[in-house]
């Protein structure tokens, strides 16, 4: 349903096409992983530079989880990848950052109760 945009938005702001989309629909070993994540979206950038977003289209995602994880894979285009590391502090400074502007934004996206609670609930983990 969100897919439409997300394509309009990957068309503006990856001209080099960088970001590809996977769906569970056309993967059912996505769609186990998904599953058993318990994640309606994931992205992550390959060492050659590619950057996938997962999306389980299955189980109809929100307006938000396509918009959190496009702004993960434009992080990916603005400032590399995340090293491995113990503490894990870039990646939760990342999923921070996504979701304070979304949060931010909220209203003129018209995001549901439901992305804007998972948004609250997000800043409180991930903040300092």
């Amino acid at each position: 349903m969100f897919e439409r945009l997300f394509q309009k938005l990957l068309y503006r702001f990856d001209p080099e096409r960088r970001i590809t989309l996977l769906r569970s629909s056309d993967d059912p070993e996505l769609e186990r992983y998904l599953d058993f994540m318990r994640s309606p979206g994931s992205t992550h950038m390959e060492s050659d530079g590619r950057i996938y977003v997962k999306i389980h289209d299955k189980q109809n995602p929100s307006k938000g989880v396509w918009l959190e994880e496009l702004a993960h894979a434009l992080q990916f285009i603005k400032y590399g990848n995340v090293p491995l590391s113990t503490d894990d502090r870039q990646r939760r400074e990342r999923e921070l950052e996504v979701a304070q502007c979304l949060q931010q934004r909220a209203d003129r996206l018209r995001l549901l109760p439901d992305d804007r609670r998972h948004l609250a609930q997000a800043i409180e983990y991930y903040g300092p």
